[in-house]
């Protein structure tokens, strides 16, 4: 494939298959002591994995054993738990499908730019995972969870959409706060442009 040696830290490896030192991670795609995409990909597929099985364990224990939590949580508060875990499944949802498709059918990323560059040119490119956007997976359940939690106390305000929160169902706590965390980049379009409109409003 030849040398590819980039000067100004984009890619330090004698060609695409034959990495230096073993590694096959460019340094300016490098998260921490991660050298090999296998070995950064196994870890996230662990924590991932990791976090879906304590979520639905602590969603479980809210659901079959609510008496354990009685002592310490009121009814509003086990309603907020009930969000927060909603959008973090959500958030961990969209997070897992996306690390999915991007492994499974874009394939383990490209080796740099000069890569990459050849890759557009045999038409080749998918939706590759890529280690630079490690803590964009790491981080992205969470931040959903707040998002969903602060979304659905405005929902059930009445603030946005007044029609959902008349409905006294226990189940819509959880249900709301996951399609919230499941879209919520889709939604924080939506909030912000209804923000908008009531600053042009004022």
């Amino acid at each position: 494939m030849g040398e590819d040696n980039h000067v100004q830290g984009k890619c330090f490896r004698t060609g695409p298959y034959n990495p230096l030192n073993g590694e096959d991670i460019c340094i300016n795609e490098k998260i921490f002591f991660f050298k090999r995409r296998r070995a950064q990909i196994i870890c996230e597929a662990i924590y991932l994995f990791a976090m879906l099985i304590l979520s639905c364990f602590f969603l479980a224990s809210l659901h079959f054993f609510p008496q354990c939590f009685e002592s310490f949580i009121n009814q509003a508060q086990m309603r907020s738990l009930y969000a927060v875990i909603g959008g973090f499944l959500g958030g961990l949802t969209m997070d897992i499908k996306w690390f999915h498709k991007s492994v499974a059918w874009g394939g383990a990323g490209h080796y740099c730019d000069c890569e990459k560059k050849q890759s557009l040119q045999n038409g080749t490119v998918s939706s590759p995972w890529l280690p630079q956007k490690f803590f964009w997976r790491i981080f992205s359940p969470f931040v959903a969870a707040i998002f969903a939690f602060s979304a659905n106390v405005l929902i059930m305000s009445g603030l946005i959409f007044p029609e959902l929160s008349i409905k006294d169902n226990s189940a819509m706590y959880f249900v709301i706060p996951y399609i919230i965390g499941l879209y919520s980049d889709t939604f924080y379009i939506k909030l912000t442009n209804w923000v908008e409109r009531l600053e042009v409003k004022k």
